[in-house]
Order: C-alpha cells, then sequence, then structure tokens
C-alpha cells in the first residue's frame, strides 16, 4: 500500500475486509482501529495526517486583507506591498494557484513543456490580459498613460491549467461601489506601469 501511495480510505476498507475474513474464521483480528499500536491503525492515521496537510487551506482572513489594504495604500506605489494589494484584489475573486500568477526565481521564467517540446510561460503575462470599456469597446493598454478611460470589465486567459483546460477565459466585472477593492482596477493597475500611478477614483 505504501509502493501505490493509498489513500486512508482505501487502507480502512482493506482492514475492513481483512478483519471480516479473521472473524469469520473465529480469530482475533489483525487491524484493530481502537489499539493505538497497532501498526495497521498506525499506518492508517498516517496516511489521514498526509492528506490533510493537502486539503489545508490558508485564506486571507478580513482582517488580513484589511491590513493588506492598508498597507497598500499608504505604501509607494511601486512597493511590493502596492502590487501584492492589487495582485490580492483580484485573486480574492479569481482564486489562482501560485503558479498562475508568481514566478519561482527572479533570474528565469517558469515555463510548462508539451511533449512535443513546445513551451509555454506559466504565469500570466500582459497578453492574458483584455480590457473593456463600459460601451464594450476594447481599451488600448498601449497607450493607457494618456487614456482616461476606468475598465469596466477585464477577460484573462488560463494559458495552462492543473485542471488541463488550458485556454479557459475568465471575465470580471468593475465594483464601482468599493473602488478600494475593485479587482479590475487593481489589475488594470499591475498591468500597466505602476509609475503612472493608480486609477482608483
Amino acid at each position: 500500500m505504501r509502493d501505490n501511495n493509498a489513500r486512508s480510505a482505501t487502507v480502512k476498507g482493506y482492514m475492513e475486509s481483512i478483519n471480516v475474513l479473521f472473524e469469520l474464521r473465529n480469530l482475533p483480528i489483525p487491524a484493530d482501529p481502537k489499539d493505538s499500536d497497532n501498526i495497521c491503525t498506525k499506518f492508517c492515521l498516517a496516511l489521514e495526517k498526509e492528506e490533510n496537510v493537502a486539503k489545508q487551506r490558508s485564506p486571507i482572513t478580513k482582517e488580513m486583507f484589511t491590513r493588506m489594504i492598508s498597507l497598500g495604500k499608504s505604501s509607494p506605489i511601486n512597493s511590493a506591498n502596492a502590487v501584492l494589494y492589487d495582485w490580492f484584489c483580484v485573486i480574492r475573486i479569481g482564486g489562482f494557484r501560485c503558479a498562475e500568477y508568481a514566478q519561482t526565481k527572479q533570474t528565469s521564467v517558469d515555463v510548462h513543456q508539451y511533449p512535443s517540446g513546445r513551451k509555454v510561460v506559466k504565469a500570466f503575462t500582459a497578453a492574458d490580459w483584455t480590457f473593456y470599456a463600459k460601451d464594450g469597446s476594447v481599451i488600448d493598454t498601449t497607450d493607457w498613460q494618456t487614456n482616461s478611460i476606468i475598465p469596466h470589465k477585464v477577460k484573462l486567459c488560463f494559458r495552462i491549467q492543473k485542471n488541463r483546460q488550458n485556454g479557459q477565459t475568465l471575465t470580471i466585472v468593475a465594483d464601482d461601489n468599493h473602488v478600494d477593492i475593485c479587482p479590475v482596477r487593481a489589475a488594470y493597475n499591475f498591468h500597466s506601469s505602476k509609475s503612472y500611478g493608480s486609477i482608483r477614483k
């Protein structure tokens, strides 16, 4: 079972089946779940602990997010705090995996390589974000410094996904009632050069 990476539920099923065979022969059961020293029970509990680690999440609490907003708004526009603030305004809506928005190194780009040898950048690039005005027209982000249009929505493309749905798109609409945490404004901020300034207004 160790060699085949069995799940704890599968192990429990094996234990129960084996116990039934022994009970039918009036023999003491080999896998006693009530005995904490039983090797089968120990093995099953160890598997459960490993599985629980994989299931755990560390969600951003309201308090943490509030603090992040406070730090982002009070920090220089090009600072790490300001960029993280923008990113997490979008992440809280999109629920991105780390590989979709972060690189593991500053010196090289993380790529996914297909069997054919073709390489695709894992994290989002500027080309994956399309911003739209309220009238539905695409906003020209190449000239954003002179463009005063506040984006109404953004469509982003997931080129590489763990679920194999590569190329899937997600459209997010602006939250005009809460501009400080608006995911579309935040995306436009980090998509564009931060040196120009924030469009939250």
